[in-house]
């Protein structure tokens, strides 16, 4: 088992498939640029796009997006999208603790709770290196969990979920670990003809110390939303300085 496992597999995107509709896609991609404030089609980073259901959006809607994500297959998905709606899209392959966007954006966003699988340093190192693909007052969205909402709902309902597709069973047996500030969770997939373990830890700090982590990687929060429609959930909106 990796130290720090942030992996996206075949296995994931087979249990996401059935609630990731094309109707959520929209609804979405219109949040994301909402939160983004950009004015008029603008040069967007799309960080760990999976398989690009933002990014083609958001490439239909007269921007240029750049789609990075490690995992091959997702950058496939997201060709794949692209050529579906006719679109062009600036797909990379690539670690997004090393990777620097040139020329720099307008904008970036780290969707679908994207970022905090890595050890500490490595979500130090995305941060400042999306920062430094982006133009000085650039907006960066990030999509992630509210640490006490987690800790609080997990307390209440520590059953395992258990997710169904045909033959597939995946079960996810979570914690929140208070003292590294991580949601862990260990992940079980069952077919007819294999089974793996996995171990993946996101880490949740408290919101008070999301001004001090944008600001090491140079950038500003500007705002904390609540969606009204997910209690977990909270989206950071900063500005790089």
């Amino acid at each position: 088992m990796e130290a720090f496992d942030a992996r996206f597999l075949a296995d994931d995107h087979r249990f996401h498939q059935g609630y990731l509709t094309e109707e959520r896609a929209d609804l979405e991609a219109a949040e994301v640029l909402g939160l983004l404030g950009l004015d008029g089609p603008s040069r967007i980073i799309d960080a760990g796009c999976g398989d690009g259901r933002i990014a083609v959006r958001l490439a239909s809607l007269g921007h240029d997006v750049v789609a990075i994500d490690a995992d091959p297959d997702q950058i496939a998905r997201a060709a794949q999208g692209a050529l579906h709606r006719g679109v062009q899209l600036d797909l990379r392959v690539a670690d997004l603790t090393a990777e620097v966007v040139h020329p720099p954006a307008a904008g970036a966003l780290l969707w679908f709770t994207t970022f905090g699988f890595l050890s500490d340093e490595g979500n130090a190192r995305v941060l400042e290196h999306l920062r430094g693909g982006l133009l000085e007052g650039a907006a960066l969205v990030v999509d992630t969990l509210d640490p006490v909402v987690v800790a609080h709902e997990i307390g209440s309902d520590p059953e395992p979920i258990r997710l169904v597709s045909g033959d597939w069973v995946q079960e996810d047996v979570r914690r929140f670990d208070p003292v590294t500030e991580r949601l862990v969770v260990d992940r079980t997939v069952r077919s007819p003809d294999s089974f793996t373990r996995r171990q993946l830890r996101l880490w949740l700090p408290q919101r008070q110390r999301w001004p001090s982590v944008l600001d090491a990687a140079g950038f500003d929060l500007v705002e904390v939303v609540e969606p009204p429609d997910d209690a977990w959930a909270i989206r950071l909106v900063a500005e790089a300085r």
